[in-house]
């Protein structure tokens, strides 16, 4: 369970999602910069800009992590149906 902790922590940051769900961001080519939130940098202090290379890793992780747990849950239908 602690892998799926950690794979969800990746994946999941609560500041990008409300700032997209609220529309309080602009999009550079360089930086995601949000109005209200906060990001806490891989180097340990809170910004609000989040590089663009950043965000799309976070995305890239995001569609992995789903694609595999669409994976599995496939890979147990068809036992149970076996």
């Amino acid at each position: 369970m602690s892998e799926i902790s950690a794979a969800l922590n990746e994946i999941y940051k609560s500041e990008i999602r409300n700032a997209v769900f609220h529309a309080d961001y602009t999009l550079t080519d360089s930086y995601f910069h949000m109005v209200r939130g906060h990001w806490l940098s891989p180097k340990g202090y809170l910004t609000r800009d989040v590089p663009v290379e950043e965000l799309l890793r976070t995305i890239d992780r995001a569609f992995a992590f789903y694609y595999a747990v669409l994976n599995r849950h496939e890979l147990a239908r068809a036992k149970l149906r076996d």
